[in-house]
């Protein structure tokens, strides 16, 4: 970016999505940087709601170049930040937050192989989505649950995650035989 917005908070939303974009585009480095300069900038400007959406970005970043352990890290890094922080933080965003920290790790337990670990972060985030009325998120945990079982070779739980996935979703189930 040449020119700055006159404002941190701007700035590093801007640097946000820069980020997102350059991961989106497979361009690794560019979204590293642009996330690191996010960082800092969401940090001198004490927007506890950037730096924590910062920190999910760039956890799935790592989970998306294959570095497992490292997004673990991050989304460990990210849920004490959030313990932390929360009472600076609307509790929408620190409930929406939460449950994308689930879907996170699931993906990088997923990555490691351990599938109970992803099980677990996974109906937890069902859960949080299911008591607090949000059957999108809660349709998406529940449908990459089934996932998690079908790879770890477990049928059976896969065959109960993604009935549940399709009673929770607003597409009627007829049209998901077309697709």
């Amino acid at each position: 970016m040449q020119a700055d917005a006159g404002d941190l908070t701007q700035q590093a939303w801007a640097h946000y999505y820069l980020a997102w974009g350059s991961d989106e585009l497979s361009d690794s480095r560019t979204a590293m940087k642009h996330n690191r300069e996010a960082a800092d900038l969401f940090d001198a400007a004490g927007d506890a709601h950037g730096v924590v959406q910062n920190m999910l970005s760039l956890a799935l970043h790592l989970v998306r170049i294959d570095k497992a352990p490292q997004a673990l890290a991050e989304t460990s890094r990210a849920r004490a930040y959030l313990a932390g922080a929360r009472d600076r933080m609307e509790p929408h965003i620190v409930l929406t937050t939460t449950i994308t920290l689930h879907s996170l790790t699931d993906r990088s337990h997923g990555g490691l192989g351990h599938c109970e670990e992803a099980a677990t972060h996974l109906e937890t985030a069902a859960g949080l989505s299911c008591t607090n009325g949000l059957p999108t998120l809660e349709g998406f945990a529940l449908f990459y649950l089934g996932e998690v079982w079908l790879t770890a070779g477990r049928e059976a739980n896969a065959l109960h995650a993604f009935p549940r996935c399709l009673a929770r979703t607003p597409v009627p189930a007829a049209e998901f035989a077309s697709i």
